[in-house]
């Protein structure tokens, strides 16, 4: 929910200048993080999305899974051919459309995920608690929202 504070409510210039270094360095190692776990499993950064995106949602049609990773439908084309050839993803006829497939993770690739899943947790669990996870989550969901209305200001 995007709240618009008083003078007085809102941080002050050196409060932001904090947060926003300290946003910077998460991005950073978090990159860093993204590029240990792209070389040890051989996928891209948008396969490895695709990857978590199928743990959470499970099977889907390729147009969907499109939608989710915001990527137009040739490049998600040619994300499942390297994402099956690794063994990470398994595509089968849609039954109730005939035009389309669905695709889902194969036992290899749940356990690539597993993986990835398995560092995010403890690295988490390290530094917040639950309590601190939904806070967070509704920042950053804020923020979020907020970004693109103030960058067209």
């Amino acid at each position: 929910m995007i709240t618009t504070q008083s003078a007085a409510e809102a941080p002050d210039e050196t409060s932001v200048h904090h947060l926003l270094g300290a946003f910077q360095r998460f991005q950073g190692q978090n990159e860093r993080m993204t590029s240990q776990l792209i070389v040890d499993h051989g996928v891209g950064a948008v396969e490895l999305r695709a990857l978590l995106t199928l743990r959470v949602h499970g099977e889907m049609t390729l147009t969907r899974l499109g939608q989710l990773l915001c990527q137009i439908p040739s490049t998600i084309t040619f994300l499942a051919d390297r994402l099956e050839k690794a063994g990470y993803l398994a595509r089968r006829p849609n039954p109730t459309d005939r035009r389309s497939l669905l695709v889902s993770l194969t036992s290899e690739g749940r356990e690539v995920v597993a993986d990835i899943w398995e560092r995010y947790r403890v690295l988490f669990s390290t530094v917040v608690d639950r309590d601190d996870v939904g806070r967070l989550t509704r920042v950053f969901d804020d923020l979020s929202a907020a970004i693109p209305v103030e960058a067209t200001r």
